[in-house]
């Protein structure tokens, strides 16, 4: 179920990944970001240990310079970027050490509870949360 504007969405490194690599789901990905663009208040959230994620999986597809030549674009995208604080290792450390998931994983889905934002992904990791936060999935 798409989610509105005014609602916040949380990338997984999924997502962003979509969009870079022009998978399925890269129409949606789109669609959630030209929303936030328009409504001029970015309301979507994505932690930089997922876009450490999508750094070195995109380095190693298409290698460094051209990763380097898409930074400034991914720049220009209406992503609010947080760091991993503290109190957010905290919460990603207890989400990892309770479900079976990778660390940026968790890092993603203790950013989305913070934020109180829906989680937008195709990653299947996910599915062992959604009795406790909401997800929108992104087909594979």
């Amino acid at each position: 179920m798409p989610s509105s504007a005014a609602t916040p969405m949380c990338l997984d490194s999924f997502a962003l990944l979509a969009l870079l690599t022009g998978q399925n789901a890269m129409s949606r990905v789109q669609e959630v970001l030209t929303s936030a663009r328009a409504d001029h208040s970015p309301k979507i959230w994505m932690c930089e240990v997922n876009f450490a994620e999508v750094g070195y999986q995109l380095i190693r597809r298409v290698g460094t310079k051209r990763w380097n030549e898409r930074l400034p674009a991914i720049a220009q995208l209406p992503i609010v970027f947080a760091n991993a604080d503290r109190r957010l290792s905290l919460d990603a450390a207890g989400i990892k050490a309770t479900h079976p998931m990778s660390l940026a994983d968790a890092y993603c889905a203790a950013l989305a509870f913070r934020e109180g934002a829906t989680i937008l992904t195709g990653d299947p990791e996910f599915q062992q949360l959604e009795q406790t936060i909401k997800i929108e999935w992104l087909a594979r």
